[in-house]
């Protein structure tokens, strides 16, 4: 939808296909999605200039996505799975990578974001002990750090404008 006079524009209006967890790139060229286009769910880019859609697979090629959240500089994409999982997939090489995973299912879902530089991802997740902590993932080296103590619960991690410091919530 324009944000000022036009006309709402669908993307394909083919039926019995589930497009859902849409993301707009924030250099506003592509839109990001999942899509049953194909059968398996799949990453689905859309090129809003050409109108073209491509479809990648994700993680381990099958199984249910989620929160769909893409880099400052529109290069990745993080995302979670049905198992658990915390991934980050390069649209440059078309690969997943494994970031990390939840504890207990159920108990709270990873909601990733990403640094204004797009070289560090926050989100919190559970522990053995039942509380949320909150982890660090840097892009450059591939180390996951826990970041809070795991004695309060912390949840709600997020990046200030100019990534010096990281907000989140704790009890």
């Amino acid at each position: 939808v324009p944000a000022s006079k036009g006309d709402i524009r669908v993307i394909d209006g083919k039926q019995g296909v589930n497009r859902r967890e849409p993301a707009w790139s924030p250099d506003g060229k592509t839109i990001a999605f999942i899509t049953d286009a194909e059968g398996n769910q799949k990453l689905a880019i859309y090129d809003v200039a050409t109108k073209k859609e491509s479809h990648y697979p994700l993680a381990d090629g099958s199984g249910f996505y989620r929160n769909l959240v893409c880099s400052q500089d529109s290069k990745k994409i993080a995302y979670g799975t049905e198992k658990l999982t915390l991934n980050v997939f390069d649209l440059a090489t078309s690969r997943s990578t494994l970031v990390d995973k939840q504890t207990f299912r159920g108990r709270s879902e990873i909601d990733p974001r990403w640094s204004p530089d797009s070289k560090w991802i926050t989100w919190s997740r559970d522990l053995d002990n039942l509380y949320n902590a909150v982890f660090l993932y840097s892009l450059e080296s591939g180390k996951v750090t826990q970041i809070t103590d795991g004695i309060a619960d912390a949840t709600s991690p997020i990046f200030d404008r100019d990534g010096k410091h990281l907000y989140f919530l704790a009890s």
